[in-house]
């Protein structure tokens, strides 16, 4: 039985920096692809957009696609280590977790992070758009979640990837409330001793003292053109090979880049003015959850 720590979200909610901190412990196996997204059935059907908004495949996203390939990136499974695997997107296709249900030989566990929904959104959208995987106002991709629009963009959705009730009530029906640990990270310390204590003692690992300071997965937004293509030739290297920025001259040219470009730095703010509608959208979605809830459907 493979003991699996699942952390299916929500993205842009330092999941990154929790699966490093995590991955230092001795007993937790962080693999080179922190995002495998294996799990996701059907993958043909999935797919992004790019930054003029023509569609492209999953297959061509940089994550795994064979059991084979899932393999190596777990070291063949050779230790008894507690295995990472950090597909935040796992929260907004829950057939992901289904499908998970398929394999009898993996015990999984899971934590989920989440913050507040509007800056989460806001974040993600941001991130989006610098990597050329986002072509729409924010208003307007609002509009098309909303409206029902592009079920199988990976991304999910800006609303429902701000919403971790669903995720949370699929994996308590299926696994049970001993197998979740979530937590807020605007009111929790999660990288602090004592919530490590926590989850060190919920994935049922010896406590080690372990060095909380990682690079943070940054928000940029990049206002030189050239400089933006060549933000998006590095994702596309990485989608090409995802194991290349384990390579620690390719890393230390990501970092320096990420430290030389011109960042807006008030980006965020410039849409705080679709607050008001963004949440009237989440509090919506909210109340459809509780509706399906009620019906068993």
């Amino acid at each position: 039985m493979k003991k699996f720590l699942i952390i299916p979200g929500l993205p842009r909610c330092a999941t990154t920096s929790l699966a490093n901190v995590l991955g230092k412990h001795p007993q937790i196996f962080l693999p080179k692809i922190k995002e495998p997204h294996f799990f996701l059935p059907d993958k043909e059907a999935y797919f992004m957009f790019n930054r003029k908004g023509k569609k492209h495949s999953f297959f061509k996203t940089g994550f795994i696609s064979s059991i084979k390939d899932f393999e190596i990136n777990y070291n063949n499974f050779n230790s008894e280590q507690i295995f990472i695997d950090g597909s935040t997107l796992y929260c907004v296709h829950l057939e992901a977790l289904e499908n998970l249900r398929n394999f009898a030989d993996i015990d999984p566990y899971f934590i989920i992070l989440r913050k507040d929904p509007f800056k989460r959104a806001v974040s993600h959208y941001l991130y989006s758009i610098s990597r050329g995987e986002e072509f729409r106002t924010f208003d307007k991709a609002l509009q098309d979640e909303v409206e029902g629009k592009y079920p199988k963009w990976l991304w999910g959705g800006y609303v429902a990837g701000s919403d971790s009730k669903k995720c949370e009530n699929f994996i308590i029906e299926n696994w049970g409330e001993h197998k979740l640990l979530s937590a807020d990270i605007d009111e929790d310390n999660v990288f602090s001793d004592d919530y490590l204590r926590k989850i060190f003692s919920f994935l049922g690992v010896d406590y080690v003292s372990i060095d909380t300071s990682v690079k943070a997965n940054p928000l940029i937004h990049i206002d030189n053109p050239l400089l933006m293509e060549f933000r998006i030739l590095i994702k596309r290297i990485r989608q090409i090979n995802p194991a290349i920025f384990d390579n620690r001259i390719s890393r230390k040219l990501f970092n320096t880049f990420m430290k030389a470009v011109p960042v807006r730095k008030n980006a965020a703010e410039e849409l705080d003015k679709f607050r008001d509608l963004f949440m009237d959208h989440f509090w919506a979605y909210e109340e459809s959850l509780k509706k399906i809830d009620l019906t068993g459907k």
